[in-house]
C-alpha cells in the first residue's frame, strides 16, 4: 500500500523535518526519489530545516503571531465561558520552494 503513495501526482505532508528524514529513508530504500517519483513537504520552518535540508519544500508562518492569536482566544474563552466556540483563524503563510515538491501553481 504504501508503493501507491509514492506516485508522481503525490505528495506527503510531514509534520516536521525528522519525519521528512524518515520518509525519504524509506522511500530511498523501496527505490523512489523524492522530489521525482512522489513530493514531500514540511509543515516545520525552523532554523534546523534552513541550515540542513534548505532543498525541503515547506511552508512557513509567523509563530509568534500564531500563538497571540491562540492566547487571545483561550482568553476569550475565560472571560466569556458562556460562548461555546471561536471563530477560526486563517494565518497568512508563506512557501517556502525547495526541490523535494513543485509548490502551488503560480509561486
Amino acid at each position: 500500500e504504501l508503493a501507491q503513495t509514492f506516485k508522481p501526482l503525490n505528495v506527503v505532508i510531514a509534520y516536521n523535518t525528522e519525519l521528512a528524514t524518515h520518509i525519504t529513508h524509506l522511500a530511498l530504500s523501496m527505490g523512489y526519489r523524492v522530489g521525482h517519483d512522489f513530493g514531500l513537504v514540511c509543515c516545520e520552518d525552523s532554523a534546523n530545516a534552513h541550515d540542513n535540508w534548505p532543498g525541503l519544500s515547506r511552508v512557513s508562518f509567523d509563530r509568534y503571531h500564531m500563538g497571540k492569536i491562540a492566547a487571545d482566544m483561550l482568553l476569550n474563552l475565560l472571560n466569556r465561558p458562556k460562548e461555546q466556540s471561536l471563530p477560526s483563524q486563517v494565518l497568512p503563510v508563506h512557501w517556502l520552494p525547495g526541490n523535494t515538491a513543485w509548490g502551488p501553481r503560480g509561486h
